[in-house]
């Protein structure tokens, strides 16, 4: 479902009953974004406890790949007549 499909779909649940009738603050509970905080909120933390780890990962992978590519460069220059 694309992101306007939804908000259509959103939009449908604020103009039909039974749901229009409700009172705002009861409204208000069933938006979109009310059920994204949360998950948002969860993610961006652990995003933020990962992200070293996962720049150490890369930073490792990285070297091992500089050194791997040195290691080829240094032997086709050996084998090169």
């Amino acid at each position: 479902m694309t992101w306007v499909r939804a908000r259509c779909k959103e939009e449908w649940f604020a103009t039909n009953q039974p749901w229009c009738n409700l009172d705002s603050s009861h409204k208000s509970l069933l938006r979109t974004s009310k059920l994204v905080d949360r998950p948002s909120n969860i993610l961006a933390e652990l995003i933020v406890r990962r992200l070293s780890e996962i720049q150490e990962e890369l930073c490792r992978y990285c070297s091992k790949q500089e050194r791997c590519t040195k290691n080829c460069h240094h032997h086709h220059h050996l084998a090169t007549p």
